[in-house]
């Protein structure tokens, strides 16, 4: 709800403040776009210069810790939106800037995605097996209650307008946090963990560097798909308002439908793989961005609302880059470097934070001269790089090692073993020369 409700508060405000009788007209679509640059990368700064010592909080004080720091960040922002509808300040840029930062500074989406999927890294350890299958549902756990709460904001906001969906995500947000508190630690703690910001670049180099191939190159397409995905979450807001002056009921029920069926992919993609299991994990996130591609293209194209919609079935293959992009990276990392791994990960969902002003920028240009469908060929270009690299990786000898199936064991363990192999070879022939 929070998604939706975020941006719409703030066009509204930024409506108010030019005087527009229109909130959907170009001029005000620009200027939110160049406001909501500097509200990114407030947010963005904090969780991405502090990440590597919030691997180190997790390694010490447990996973729940990095749960729950955040969801006191969105409680503070929705009180900061009740704040700014109910009275309309004319400074409401800046306290939009200290939320964010308060927000960014408590960890932010990003780092409590860490926290949940090292805590189901911790709980799936003893079967790695299962661990595609359980990020697969924590996925549906994201995304389900977001096409809930997109009709919802939508349904609310028309009628009630946002006061109400800003209360119900409040008492939502505080059931949220006392459910984290009550659920079990999933790691002991280690007082041997020390906190430094430098752990964020040692993450990031366990991750891009001392990792094997086939993660590094995931690890980089997930970056630019996410870049993408972070972008239009905050556009297709102002891209539906100015290009067909929609209100918040006709953007919750597109979002709903978008998200309907994203989870109708997982459940698809994850019940036809156990069946037809020829392809790898790494075969069906290659397929999710091949169909990413060709959504972003033909969205910015969409000339008219029926169009729009045709555009929504290429989303149908598309559900298994998130979860089976985190699978593969986990099952090749070791389980004690699951928090530092993670994190770096979270940390490549932040980097696009320092990118997407420059997507904002662009779209705030072409936006006034008609031409908004630039910036999402841009994230289908963007997209197709994430592909062709997928690709690249099927065809590298680290990849030929995995199994074909999703059950396959740590990789690292597989090449272990390779090695091990190869010296007792070289072993046998050395004993072979001696004794001759």
């Amino acid at each position: 709800m929070i998604l939706s409700l975020n941006y719409q508060v703030l066009l509204n405000e930024v409506c108010k403040q030019m005087n527009e009788s229109d909130c959907t007209n170009s001029n005000v679509s620009a200027h939110t776009s160049y406001i909501m640059t500097f509200i990114s990368l407030t947010l963005s700064f904090p969780p991405l210069l502090l990440s590597g010592i919030y691997s180190s909080i997790a390694d010490k004080y447990g996973r729940k810790v990095v749960i729950i720091m955040p969801i006191v960040g969105i409680f503070v922002k929705i009180l900061t939106l009740l704040y700014v509808n109910i009275l309309h300040p004319t400074y409401f840029f800046p306290l939009y800037l200290f939320s964010s930062f308060t927000y960014g500074i408590l960890g932010s989406q990003v780092n409590f995605n860490m926290g949940i999927f090292t805590y189901t890294a911790d709980t799936t350890r003893m079967n790695i097996s299962s661990r595609s299958k359980s990020y697969s549902i924590i996925e549906l756990c994201m995304i389900v209650p977001k096409i809930l709460g997109f009709f919802l904001a939508g349904i609310l906001s028309k009628n009630y307008g946002f006061i109400i969906p800003l209360v119900v995500t409040l008492i939502l947000t505080i059931l949220s946090f006392i459910f984290a508190c009550i659920i079990p630690e999933s790691l002991p703690r280690n007082a041997d963990v020390n906190f430094k910001l430098i752990n964020t670049y040692y993450n990031l180099k366990l991750l891009l560097v001392d990792c094997n191939i086939v993660v590094r190159l995931l690890s980089f397409s997930y970056f630019l798909f996410f870049l993408c995905l972070t972008n239009s979450s905050s556009l297709d807001i102002l891209y539906f308002k100015n290009k067909f002056g929609w209100d918040s009921d006709y953007i919750g029920y597109y979002e709903t439908i978008e998200g309907v069926v994203s989870s109708f992919s997982m459940l698809l993609i994850y019940n036809f793989k156990n069946i037809y299991n020829k392809l790898s994990l790494v075969h069906w996130v290659a397929i999710g961005y091949f169909f990413r591609t060709i959504f972003w293209s033909l969205m910015g194209f969409a000339n008219s609302v029926n169009f729009l919609y045709v555009t929504v079935p290429f989303l149908f293959l598309t559900g298994a880059i998130s979860p089976y992009t985190r699978s593969v990276i986990s099952n090749n990392i070791n389980k004690d470097d699951q928090a530092k791994s993670f994190t770096a990960f979270s940390t490549l969902q932040n980097l696009p934070a320092l990118i997407i002003p420059l997507l904002n920028v662009c779209y705030t240009v072409s936006v006034k001269n008609n031409l908004s469908w630039i910036v999402y060929q841009i994230m289908s270009f963007l997209v197709g790089v994430s592909f062709m690299t997928t690709l690249y990786v099927i065809n590298t000898p680290e990849f030929k090692i995995m199994s074909f199936k999703s059950n396959n064991r740590l990789l690292e363990n597989k090449v272990d073993e390779i090695d091990e192999i190869d010296e007792i070879d070289e072993t046998n022939e050395s004993l072979s020369s001696n004794s001759i």
